[in-house]
């Protein structure tokens, strides 16, 4: 008759080695840090997940407000004011939707052509998108419609905050945007440190001939 061999428990298993044994002790927090690992990889997966439920949402809504409520400001049925309405009626995931980026800008061209310039302003203000590549050109138009409503010195704001941004995109137009709108406030002292800048640091650029065209003008 044979003998049954004894079954061993798992800490009697594990303590033969000293990894074994290291191991056991440590269950406790190994298990808790596997627990850990789990939730926050389940987290992650849920957040990502809603994100993308909200882009897509948003990207819905543009489609809808591009089809309905453009296209009515386009054949003259909504009035710019009827227009800017609708869209601070959007949501946030809309505002910030990559798709809404080309369509806020077509709008407000559209706005100032129409000299509607304060509903254009409205729109713009409007986006909420923080890319360094959209924010140039949102904050370009911005410029120029600041300018033509006679707010220079917010233009010039608008355009300094744009230079603080990381990584900013094309720095020369910046900066002579920056020496143009001195140069119509014939803040010219200013103006011309600017325009004499560019001319050091992009000497190559077109921005830098411009800037000595200016640069007659003043002297």
């Amino acid at each position: 008759m044979s003998e049954t061999t004894p079954t061993q428990s798992l800490e009697e298993t594990l303590n033969k080695t000293d990894l074994g044994h290291m191991i056991y002790e440590k269950k406790n927090l190994i298990g808790a840090l596997l627990i850990a690992t789990l939730v926050g990889v389940i987290g992650w997966m849920s957040v990502s997940n809603m994100r993308l439920a909200q882009e897509r949402k948003g990207s819905q809504q543009v489609f809808d407000f591009q089809n309905e409520s453009w296209e009515k400001a386009k054949a003259g049925s909504l009035t710019p004011e009827e227009l800017v309405a609708r869209f601070e009626a959007l949501e946030d995931s809309a505002k910030s939707s990559a798709s809404m980026i080309p369509l806020a800008l077509e709008i407000s061209k559209f706005l100032s052509e129409k000299e509607a310039y304060e509903s254009a302003l409205s729109i713009l203000d409007g986006v909420k998108n923080s890319n360094n590549l959209t924010n140039f050109f949102i904050v370009h138009q911005k410029a120029i419609l600041l300018e033509k409503t006679g707010k220079v010195d917010e233009a010039i704001k608008s355009i300094e905050e744009a230079k603080k941004s990381k990584d900013v995109l094309m720095p020369a137009h910046l900066e002579l945007e920056l020496g143009r709108l001195h140069f119509v406030k014939k803040d010219f002292n200013h103006a011309k440190s600017i325009f004499e800048s560019i001319i050091n640091t992009y000497p190559n650029d077109e921005e830098a001939k411009l800037a000595k065209l200016y640069l007659g003008e003043i002297k």
